[in-house]
């Protein structure tokens, strides 16, 4: 998100999580079921950072996510 700065980021994302959390799916099957999910952000704050250096700071943030119990935001 280009010219956005963490707090927006944690907007979004906070919105996101909510939405997938606040919906059900058809199964295939027949019924319904629900989802969850686990959001990881990265801000980029360096100049020398390069994309690669930023996309794994997001990742490890999200691996953070999923090990602080799932269904969470993990910022970087």
């Amino acid at each position: 998100m280009p010219e956005s700065d963490i707090s927006l980021a944690r907007r979004i994302a906070q919105r996101i999580h909510t939405n997938i959390a606040e919906n059900s799916f058809a199964s295939p099957g027949g019924g319904e079921f629900r989802v969850t999910c686990s959001i990881g952000v990265a801000e980029y704050i360096r100049k020398s950072e390069d994309t690669q250096a930023l996309l794994e700071r997001a990742d490890r943030a999200l691996y953070q996510a999923k090990e602080d119990g799932r269904n969470r935001i993990s910022f970087s």
